[in-house]
């Protein structure tokens, strides 16, 4: 469901999707290889949009969420949850 909403989210928008998943992996785990390729992306300017579905979906914890949201402004990568 999510990934179907997301992709026609992006599709409306004429936005190119690269996915970056965790399968399996839960979002209060410290390794997670996607998201860390993500952000490796986000630093090397290879993305400028990053789009979720909800923001529980990216950050650990709060403190993570604000960080990493944080980081993304930094590297001028805008930051989308489709449901908030």
């Amino acid at each position: 469901m999510q990934l179907r909403e997301l992709h026609l989210y992006a599709n409306d928008r004429g936005w190119v999707v690269t996915e970056y998943i965790d399968s399996g992996i839960s979002g209060v785990k410290e390794k997670r290889p996607a998201l860390n390729k993500m952000m490796e992306d986000v630093r090397s300017k290879k993305i400028n949009i990053v789009l979720v579905w909800k923001m529980d979906r990216l950050g650990r914890s709060l403190k993570h969420l604000l960080n990493t949201i944080n980081e993304l402004q930094t590297f001028g990568t805008a930051f989308v949850s489709v449901k908030e």
